[in-house]
């Protein structure tokens, strides 16, 4: 014979598959959104450094990018004076 609860219902019933209480199962549930949050704002974070890093480095660098041209990346040859 199966136990029952004051509310008339079995404790097999009562309680989810996974074994916790209601109420455990409930903060459980609480707790992996957090950290699906928290996992999403870090690989948020980390596109947004990434493009920042890759923004300053153009800023910086700009002037530089200016006198020798892109070609700078293209070319085997490395001769300061035809730039100056």
């Amino acid at each position: 014979m199966s136990e029952t609860t004051s509310a008339g219902t079995s404790a097999a019933e009562a309680e989810p598959r996974d074994g916790l209480p209601p109420a455990r199962a409930r903060l459980s549930r609480v707790g992996d959104a957090i950290f699906k949050r928290v996992c999403q704002c870090a690989a948020l974070l980390i596109v947004v450094l990434a493009a920042l890093l890759a923004a300053i480095l153009v800023w910086k660098s700009w002037l530089a990018i200016q006198t020798t041209g892109l070609g700078f990346f293209t070319t085997l040859t490395w001769c300061c004076s035809e730039w100056s």
